[in-house]
This record gives structure tokens, sequence and C-alpha cells, in this order.
């Protein structure tokens, strides 16, 4: 089969502009080093467009050079129309690949274009476009369908305009929320990080809010993740059953945070295509991808970003779980799952502090839990947390028996701990609210292990090892310590069981 030509857009009107010639070019010279035929369209700042000379390589040249088109030998200028109805005549007429950033080339405006001329492009179409661009829109979209977003308030120019104090009082009370006064000024449809600025107080508010509103009308003012990790996973396919992932790819910025000139600059920024990352965090990650992009209708290929702030066994894994729960935004789970680990680490304490003695500090997890993109990872969590309940009811008539009233309200308030974990984990797999069977989702009458090897025997059925490796392939685990002091925990309304 022959390969159709190609046409590379690069440029455009936005203030992305410079960033697209970095990028168009270095596409053109990769498809022609595969044997396509490529053909290059310049669109200037004006929207008029060029066709670049057939050999044209930018080489050393700094992207200011396409200010000057005629310089470059290219023919024009075109009108967009006349620039695209040339190509759709053309026999056999090209594939478009779109190299634009910013309005105009992400946002579906060229998408509808080309679509409306008959033109086969590169990416997603009109709507999928739109939604991507637009990061307001696409976050309340994506928090919708209960992935997790960064926190956020949105400002339009007219309100700061007719009303500053009042916009600088709700995000003073904003930023005091989050517990940190820095926030992320951006505009909401501008990407490369171009009118980004990280306020460090109220006082550089004014200031971050103007240099986003002179790209756009609306400004995104989100909460600000100190110890975040950069992460970012590359999705491939039209088919939505069938897509291709890769990563994460780590980027460690060179900056405060991933700026402009981190971006461009080379060797200011160190980026890597395989983030050391557990095999748990790799498949949630991987699945919040997936579920972005299917959200939106993306088709051919997209990049979506992440900021990662936790790395714990427990965590990571209820928290992929709450995240992921169909249409529940996770800020309103994530402070259950915080408080909840933050008790469960003091009743650990307490235990010791009583005598208890743990049976290790590691602990061996199958990779049978990551099958089928790490939705076994839910199951594999329903089930410990079952038995786990199990194990604290033992301990809860075990100390009454005895006598113990503080035992038994140490572990019946551990018990509650993991089943409340266990009705997560189960709404996150859509389980709760469906018909009710053993073990449910209120009580606890499947009772199966009813002696503490009995516990530890079905737990290592599952292939957990406790200090040491199961029956099945896996890798071991930490256990992380005090979560307060991890940042990972939270002390509201937790102190340690008297």
């Amino acid at each position: 089969m022959t390969r159709p030509p190609i046409a590379v857009l690069l440029g455009g009107p936005s203030a992305e502009h410079d960033v697209s010639i970095v990028s168009g070019t270095a596409i053109t010279e990769a498809l022609a080093g595969a044997g396509c035929a490529v053909a290059q369209q310049l669109i200037d700042l004006d929207g008029r467009w060029w066709d670049l000379p057939a050999d044209h390589r930018r080489g050393d040249r700094e992207p200011a050079a396409y200010d000057d088109p005629p310089a470059l030998g290219a023919a024009g200028p075109f009108s967009a129309a006349v620039a695209i109805d040339r190509l759709a005549s053309a026999a056999p007429a090209p594939v478009v690949f779109i190299a634009l950033h910013g309005p105009f080339g992400e946002d579906g405006t060229i998408q509808a274009m080309l679509g409306a001329a008959g033109l086969a492009y590169t990416g997603s179409g009109v709507t999928a476009s739109a939604l991507g661009m637009d990061k307001a829109i696409f976050k309340r979209l994506v928090r919708g369908i209960g992935l997790p977003v960064v926190d956020w308030r949105e400002v339009r120019l007219a309100r700061w305009r007719d009303d500053p104090a009042a916009v600088e009082r709700e995000l003073a009370a904003f930023a005091d929320g989050t517990g940190d006064p820095r926030l992320m000024v951006k505009p909401s449809g501008l990407g490369s990080s171009v009118g980004m600025t990280l306020a460090h107080g109220p006082n550089e508010l004014p200031a971050a809010l103007d240099e986003a509103f002179h790209y756009d009308s609306v400004a995104l003012v989100e909460a600000y993740l100190a110890v975040a990790r950069d992460l970012e996973v590359s999705v491939i396919g039209n088919d939505h059953a069938r897509l291709e992932l890769y990563g994460p790819g780590e980027i460690v910025a060179g900056h405060e945070f991933y700026d402009f000139a981190s971006k461009y600059t080379p060797g200011l920024s160190e980026t890597s295509t395989h983030a050391e990352v557990s095999p748990l965090m790799k498949a949630g990650i991987l699945k919040i991808a997936r579920d972005a992009y299917r959200a939106i209708g993306a088709e051919g290929f997209a990049r979506v970003d992440f900021l990662v702030t936790e790395e714990q066994l427990g965590v990571t894994l209820v928290s992929a779980a709450i995240e992921n729960a169909p249409g529940t935004p996770s800020e309103a789970f994530l402070p259950v799952l915080r408080n909840g680990v933050t008790q469960e680490y003091h009743h650990v304490e307490a235990l010791k502090e009583a005598g208890g003695k743990p049976l290790t500090t590691k602990y061996w997890f199958p990779d049978a839990a990551l099958d089928n993109g790490g939705i076994g990872v839910f199951e594999t969590l329903e089930a410990i947390e079952t038995i786990e309940i199990s194990l604290y009811l033992i301990g809860v008539s075990e100390f009454a028996r005895r006598g113990d009233d503080f035992g038994a309200r140490l572990c019946a308030e551990a018990m509650g701990t993991e089943a409340v974990h266990r009705a997560l984990v189960r709404f996150a797999q859509g389980e709760l609210g469906k018909a009710i069977g053993p073990p449910n989702d209120v009580g606890f009458e499947n009772f199966d292990w009813p002696t503490l090897g009995a516990v530890r025997e079905a737990l290592e059925a599952l292939g957990i090892g406790y200090g040491v490796e199961s029956s099945q392939p896996g890798r071991f685990y930490d256990y992380p310590g005090d979560p307060l002091a991890n940042g990972l925990g939270t002390p509201v309304n937790h102190t340690k069981p008297a």
C-alpha cells in the first residue's frame, strides 16, 4: 500500500507559535527520515499560510527566523480558505499532521476547518480537542467522573476588573484551605506553561492574574503541590477498547516549577521515559490516563500529565480506588482515606505499646494483582480488608474474654477502619448498592476465619507474604511508618486511642 503524502502544519497565530515551530520541524525531519513525502505549511502570527520549500529543514535556526517567511524561500501568503482548498484538491490529498499548539491549533478550530474540507488529519476531533484544550472544562469533566484533579478556582477577566478585592479575598481563603499560601495561576486555554505563574502569597496574585489574562479571559488558580512529581503518560489509539499506553515518564524541572524556560531550555530540566514508581502506582496512573482519554473522546494520540504526591502501598491502592469511583469527586473521599490511614497507624502503635509485636515490617505483594490493568488490585484489596475485619473481630472477642476493655475497644476501632476501606474499594468497583451477599457492606456475619492461624493462611493464599516471598511472583513493600510525618495522613479528629 502506497503511503499518502503528509502536510505538516506548524507555527500558528497563538502565543505558542515558537513552540510549534520546534515541534513541527522536528516532526518533519522524523517523517522524512522514515521515507514519507512531507510538505510543510507555515502559519504566521497573523494567520496567513505559507508553503515552505520542499527541502526546507530548520537546522540550527531559531524559531524567530520563521517570522520572515520570504527569507526562508516560502511561497505565499495564502488565506486559510485558499490554503486548505489547495490541500483538499491535491491528488492524492495529503494527510494533515497538526503540529500547531494552543488556540486555533488544539482547540478544535483547525480540526473543524480540515474536517469540513474532507481532509484526514492527526489527533482528536473537534469536540475532544476543544475539551482537552480548555483546562477549566476538562477539570470539571474528569472530576465529574471521579478522576483525581488538583483543586482549583476559576476567575473571569470581567469579574477581576469589576471587583478585584473580592477575588483576592476568595483566593486567599482558598489558599488558607489548602494549607499552603502558594497558588499556581495560568490561562485556562493555553499550554506550554505560557502565562503561568507561581504566586508565593497574596501580594503576588494580582500580577499573576494579570499575566494569565494577557492570554485568556479565564484564569485557572490551582492549589500548589509542594512535593509533587511531574509524571506523564502517552496514549495512542482510535479504538478505546485497544489503546496503547506508554510510561509513565518523569520530568525533574530545573526551576521551582515546570515553567516555559524549564521546558524549552536545553539541559535545564531532566527527563526520563521510565519513572521509578511501584507497579501498583503505575497501574493506577495508566488506568487514570486511559479513563481521561476515553472521557473526552480522544483519538490518535495524547499525553496525560500527572502531579503525584503519594507513594505508599495502602494509600496508593485505596486512593486509586477512591479516585476512580464512578461519578464521585475524589476530594470527598481522600480525607476519609487519610484519616483512616492515620488512625490505623495509631492502632498499630498502641498495640505495640500494649506489648504486641508486628509479624514483619515488610510485605510481599503479588504481581498478579496488577492483571487486567490493575483491576485485580481492587479485588485483592477487598479480600484483604474482609479477612482483616475477621482478624480484629477475633481480637475483640479475645480481649473481651480476658476483660481487657482497652484491647477490645482498640480492635473494634481497627475493625471499623478496615470496614471503611473495604467499602471504598467496593465502591470503586461499582459494587455498592447492588445485591448484598457475603461479605456484605454493613455487617460482619461472614466470619470464615475463626483463628489467627486461619487469618494468616487466608492472606498467604492471596499471595501476601509476611517478611518472606510468597508462592506468587511479586515484590516487597516496606511498612511506611507515621503517615503524619510523610504527609500522607491528617491529624484531624484522630488522636492516639485512649
